[in-house]
């Protein structure tokens, strides 16, 4: 499960978290203070790879679409071919726990 958090305060930044199941992990921290992620989304295969798809403002009236590849696989597994971003940073979970197993209200 993602999420999109903070933004909106001179002193947040905003990020795109992961449950995996064992807990919530930073995927992507925007590079600038006081701008919102609005959008999640995922794709299931473009040109062969799986693609969490979000948009991080950039100013009040201006936004960047931005993607993460391979944001469900296990980054061990894919050493080397997981691009980290210029700005921000991203940072997958180490165990791929899946889509959470404990059964709760959303």
């Amino acid at each position: 499960m993602y999420a999109a958090i903070g933004g909106g305060a001179a002193s947040r930044k905003a990020r795109v978290l992961c449950h995996n199941g064992a807990g919530w992990h930073t995927m992507y921290q925007h590079g600038t203070a006081d701008q919102r992620i609005e959008t999640l989304a995922t794709s299931a295969y473009n040109d062969n790879v799986e693609r969490l798809h979000f948009i991080a403002r950039t100013g009040t009236s201006t936004a960047d679409a931005q993607f993460l590849a391979y944001p469900n696989s296990n980054p061990e597994a894919l050493s080397g071919v997981i691009k980290r971003a210029a700005t921000g940073y991203v940072d997958l979970p180490f165990v791929d726990g899946g889509m959470p197993t404990i059964p709760a209200a959303w």
